[in-house]
């Protein structure tokens, strides 16, 4: 018996999410039923198993065997709409809104004091929630107050649920989202970029459908989608177009964030130069929503006869008000498409060293060896001079000087200087290392050692090339020089108040 309950419990969403989908059908098969009872059937169905599945996401479903909370809440907004469809009389509804309240408050009341585990997480608040909504449309159906009392429960209800399955859907893909960023970026990319925005989407409209389909307006609903809801002017907006607008612009946003992926895994793949694709890409990326926005004003009707005086207008403010922003923003084309800085370059700019993690229209970012993000205006990375170490390759070369004390063997100490930097791992064989003799100093001979290096070895080799020199001069008695001064006292001046006290 357990097994069969436990068997029915797992198979319970997917039963009713098919009678939703059978009842849905039938509304366009079979146009001899009552559509209103058809699709109150197929949105009952539709929210249980969307409740339940929400519930079983749930980290603590094991822990918590008194089941979800929220399910005779649905089943309440159905019989409200039942009775709506069978015009049961006012009296009737009335006190079966009663009667639907002290139960549902009943329910919450028994998932949260009865023994049992305790809820966890964000079910408390659930709970209270839901008692309020459920409280309030109760004493509004006592004083005698229907339709009041029905947009409490069921705008109340439908919010509650809309809100608790988006949260929990959301919660359970952004956990999957984040197990595939390591292996499969492009199915991370889908599901944080659409198929998230069209849960939430989803959840809203069929709440709202079904809102409208207990107070039997439906119709007026659909009429809002088409109607134009700024009259007075040329501009045609209605719901409907802004609507599919939206779902083009999140279209467009996964299109551009999944070729970004592919085009990274392609790189890796073939070995290519990615620095150069993010570049390029990232122009296509402005041009792609430039021509998205060119787009929507089309979609919208919005004649550039009548635009270009607004623009007119304010092309004076933003050249005032906005002047450094559009400055940064033609920077950063120019960034782009000259290709002197790039995603990934090595660059010093003036005391700021690092890579470059990312170019946006306002500045470029560069994230230090302290992991310090710093940003740096487009405008003064165009007019103002730096160094990028890695627009040649990926390589430089690095040098230190050492000073040692006179009377030192100069060509002993340059062998043991080569002989430490060509022992080293970090060194690069394929150009030499080498010393110069560089200046007699007042305390010191100075000797300058020069060796190639990968670009992010550059600290790391000249502290480990120091140390190890220090260890081999001193065991080869070689003396590092350090400041000295001689200070000669003549004690034969001639007068004795010259001398030091």
């Amino acid at each position: 018996r357990y097994r069969w309950f436990t068997l029915a419990k797992y198979l319970r969403p997917y039963i009713s999410g098919w009678l939703g989908i059978y009842f849905a059908l039938g509304i366009i098969i079979l146009p001899s039923t009552s559509k209103d009872l058809f699709f109150s059937l197929a949105m009952l169905f539709f929210a249980l198993a969307i409740m339940d599945s929400a519930w079983k996401a749930r980290n603590d479903d094991k822990s918590d065997p008194r089941g979800n909370p929220l399910l005779f809440t649905i089943f309440s907004l159905a019989l409200i709409d039942f009775m709506t469809d069978l015009l049961a009389p006012i009296r009737v509804t009335l006190a079966a809104m009663m009667v639907l309240g002290i139960i549902n408050i009943l329910r919450f009341v028994h998932c949260y004091k009865f023994p049992g585990p305790r809820p966890t997480q964000d079910i408390p608040s659930i709970l209270l929630t839901g008692g309020l909504v459920w409280f309030g449309a109760g004493i509004a159906a006592w004083m005698g107050y229907l339709y009041p009392a029905m947009l409490i429960a069921v705008f109340g209800g439908l919010t509650l649920c809309v809100l608790y399955a988006g949260t929990v859907f959301t919660r359970f893909l952004l956990l999957v989202s984040n197990a595939l960023t390591s292996g499969r970026r492009s199915w991370a990319s889908f599901i944080s970029t659409l198929v998230i925005p069209f849960l939430w989407l989803g959840l809203f409209i069929g709440a709202i459908h079904w809102a409208a389909s207990v107070f039997n307006a439906n119709w007026f609903f659909l009429h809002i989608y088409d109607i134009d809801l700024v009259p007075a002017v040329s501009i045609e907006i209605s719901l409907r177009k802004l609507l599919v607008l939206l779902l083009i612009g999140l279209l467009v946003r996964f299109t551009l964030s999944w070729l970004g992926e592919m085009l990274a895994v392609i790189s890796d793949s073939r070995q290519l130069d990615l620095v150069s694709i993010n570049s390029t890409f990232l122009v296509v990326r402005y041009v792609v929503w430039i021509l998205f926005i060119l787009f929507v004003l089309a979609s919208l009707h919005i004649e550039w006869d009548n635009l270009k005086w607004i623009l007119g207008g304010l092309s004076v403010g933003f050249g005032f008000a906005l002047k450094d922003i559009l400055e940064n923003f033609f920077s950063g084309i120019i960034v782009l498409i000259g290709k002197q800085v790039r995603p990934g370059d090595t660059i010093e700019f003036g005391t700021v060293y690092g890579k470059v993690d990312k170019i946006n229209v306002r500045a470029t970012f560069i994230k230090t060896e302290d992991n310090a993000l710093i940003a740096i205006p487009n405008t003064q990375i165009v007019s103002k001079e730096f160094r990028n170490w890695t627009l040649n390759g990926d390589i430089r070369r690095n040098q230190f000087e050492v000073g040692v004390a006179y009377g030192s063997d100069i060509q002993f100490v340059i062998e043991t200087m080569l002989e430490v930097m060509n022992a080293s791992n970090l060194v690069l064989k394929v150009i030499p290392p080498d010393v110069l003799f560089i200046d007699f100093a007042s305390s010191a001979i100075l000797l300058r050692a020069r060796y190639w290096v990968h670009v992010d070895c550059r600290s790391i080799s000249a502290s480990l090339l120091r140390r190890r020199m220090e260890e081999v001069f001193r065991d080869r008695g070689i003396v590092i020089a350090f400041p000295q001064l001689d200070v000669h006292i003549d004690n034969a001046a001639a007068s004795p108040s010259l001398l030091p006290v």
